[in-house]
């Protein structure tokens, strides 16, 4: 048994990757892109205090209900 390589024989390379790129933007555009080339944590947004070099407990600290005293 031969690997499947997902187009007929005597269809050129081009044509089948064309064919992947093709069915790869379809599933993208139906479900999406299923992990974000770049995540929160690594944006420093220096919103949240907890950029590169920071204090990263400053949120928490900021946060912190009256009763936890």
């Amino acid at each position: 048994m031969g690997e499947d390589t997902g187009h007929a024989p005597d269809e050129p390379d081009d044509a089948a990757a064309a064919r992947r790129a093709a069915r790869r933007r379809m599933l993208d555009d139906v479900f999406g892109e299923v992990l974000p080339t770049v995540t929160r944590d690594e944006i420093d947004d220096g919103q949240d205090g907890q950029g590169r070099g920071g204090d990263r407990d400053r949120w928490y600290r900021d946060n912190r209900p009256p009763h936890h005293g």
